[in-house]
């Protein structure tokens, strides 16, 4: 990714870290936007979950933004070979809780190299003025 940026890329702040069991994104500055594209159906450790959605809930400002692109309810039940969870808006929701609303949500049908029909739900939920986790 440096690399497709060029000169760009260095302003980009580099980190690599376990969204499960931080050592550095646990110190870094509130977001105003969390992409999660294909992310959060791979981690299946209900206590990894937990982990993750304390992270995220704990680095999103208020008035920040957080979008989901995972497999579907009828998506795949695996990829690459590894299980993986599905989701749906409300799932989600839940997860998230009532500091955070759904702007929007669709279903999207990709299709993968090989061809085949993937289901992902996408949301975008914005966090709540002044409610903390």
């Amino acid at each position: 990714m440096r690399e497709r940026l060029g000169h760009a890329g260095q302003t980009v702040q580099w980190i690599t870290d376990d969204l499960c069991m931080p050592r550095f994104l646990d110190n870094i500055e509130q977001v105003e936007l969390w992409i999660d594209r294909a992310v959060l159906h791979f981690i299946t450790d209900p206590t990894d979950q937990e982990n993750y959605f304390r992270l995220l809930k704990d680095k999103v400002c208020p008035g920040g933004y957080i979008l989901f692109g995972e497999f579907s309810l009828d998506g795949a039940t695996s990829c690459a070979g590894l299980p993986v969870c599905r989701y749906s808006a409300d799932m989600l929701s839940s997860k998230l809780g009532k500091q955070f609303e759904v702007i929007d949500q669709f279903n999207h049908l990709y299709y993968s190299p090989s061809g085949a029909p993937r289901p992902y739900v996408y949301v975008l939920f914005r966090r709540h003025q002044g409610l903390s986790s």
